[in-house]
């Protein structure tokens, strides 16, 4: 039994080690876009007018974004009806594939608008992939994880988003400081592949999920995954999505929105705002696996509510600190805002695959995790400008945000009416 028991441990260990690993480097793969965007758009979108060309970079950026939903179903259906570790697998190989071709496409001026569309053929398979990497690694550690423990193995999916997207943020600056432009933003793509490579091989030694396993056995499998939530699980659908746009809301302004509104209202230069922004998400990748320990002590639902309610009061101090101009009230506004994603968006990870049968939770999760964050929390940063720009008040981002609050709020709330206890006790 101590044999068996150790066993246990040590492949959860390297289940939840293997499914950071695959996630923060999936996402490390998607944040490059967005970091050398402007750089990308001169090189592959050239037009006289610079902000055309970093529109139309805009434009392949959110593309990626939309495909996430598509990816969620391609994704999903594959790792319900064949297994979670054969989806999360392709969905990195495909990842490292596409990274590795923006790196070494020729520009614009070498074999011209082939150049355009292999960068947007290369987004768009970017977009796909993510639709199925944060659940179905989220979905394999947790499934791999003891009871008593998933919230912890969630929230270390979370942070791994964090991690990865910092991790981008440090290859891509050290790499334009180091070489020349021509090659610097080209370097962080191919370093991408090879970490993928890497990832891969860490994750070819992990089995499939005990839960899939024993579902799989000795039962129809849905032909259709997805027609079956629509029909049969709507209301579980309509709980992911609505707290997965309080999840793209927070990410969307620790990761990019943060760096625009110092930057655009508050006037700060571009490498103090960078380094002010980093400051939620560092906060936020190290709170994460905390939030997770208590959110298995005291129920995920319990959690999850004190992290909506957080958010709703935090939001409007938060943005007064940061218009203060002050360093130490934005350093301080910053860390609240990663401490309150962080209590949020830990618990949801797990909160998310207890909301459907184990038969249909890749797809489920995927595709409601998908539309709350392509279409309502991914967009935060385009529409919080365009409030402010129309209403004149600096502050309505922070209204806007409250909105959110109440959606990830009402959605914790119906969901411990709902459904059993198990879903809000502790595991």
């Amino acid at each position: 039994i101590n044999t068996n028991r150790v066993e246990f441990m040590q492949n959860q260990k390297k289940a939840i080690i293997a499914s950071a690993i695959g996630n923060g480097l999936e996402f490390y793969d998607f944040a490059l876009y967005g970091i050398f965007i402007a750089i990308i758009a001169d090189l592959f979108f050239p037009v006289q007018d610079p902000s055309a060309a970093v529109l139309a970079g805009l434009c392949v950026y959110a593309s990626g974004l939309i495909m996430r939903p598509i990816g969620a179903i391609l994704f999903g259906h594959m790792g319900d009806r064949i297994g979670r570790r054969q989806a999360f697998t392709l969905s990195m190989l495909l990842m490292g594939v596409a990274t590795l071709l923006i790196g070494v496409i020729p520009t614009y001026s070498e074999i011209g608008i082939i150049a355009s569309f292999a960068i947007m053929f290369c987004r768009l398979l970017q977009g796909l992939c993510l639709g199925g990497s944060f659940n179905g690694a989220a979905i394999f550690s947790i499934e791999h994880s003891s009871k008593g423990n998933t919230n912890f193995a969630g929230s270390l999916i979370a942070a791994s988003s964090a991690g990865g997207m910092l991790l981008a943020t440090v290859i891509g600056t050290w790499a334009l400081s180091t070489f020349a432009l021509d090659l610097g933003w080209r370097i962080p793509f191919l370093i991408g592949s090879g970490l993928a490579v890497f990832a891969l091989y860490v994750r070819s030694s992990v089995d499939e999920t005990p839960a899939f396993i024993k579902s799989a056995s000795g039962r129809r499998r849905e032909k259709s995954p997805f027609l079956e939530i629509l029909n049969n699980h709507s209301r579980s659908l309509l709980f992911c999505l609505s707290g997965a746009a309080l999840c793209g809301a927070l990410l969307s302004i620790l990761s990019v929105y943060m760096n625009v509104y110092l930057t655009e209202v508050v006037r700060l230069d571009y490498t103090e705002a960078a380094f002010l922004a980093s400051v939620g998400m560092i906060t936020f990748l190290v709170i994460c696996p905390f939030i997770g320990k208590i959110a298995d002590k005291v129920g995920t639902l319990n959690v999850l509510s004190f992290g909506a309610i957080g958010v709703i009061m935090a939001s409007y101090p938060v943005f007064f600190l940061i218009n203060s101009g002050s360093y130490t009230q934005i350093l301080i506004a910053q860390s609240v805002m990663g401490i309150a994603a962080a209590t949020f968006i830990a618990p949801f990870t797990t909160f998310m695959t207890q909301l459907f049968p184990v038969k249909l939770r890749f797809t489920g999760g995927a595709v409601g995790y998908g539309l709350g964050m392509a279409f309502f929390g991914g967009t935060f940063p385009l529409v919080a400008t365009k409030l402010i720009e129309s209403s004149g008040n600096i502050m309505s981002p922070a209204i806007y945000l409250i909105v959110f609050g109440l959606f990830g709020l009402t959605t914790a709330v119906s969901a411990r009416s709902g459904q059993s206890s198990a879903m809000f006790n502790p595991s």
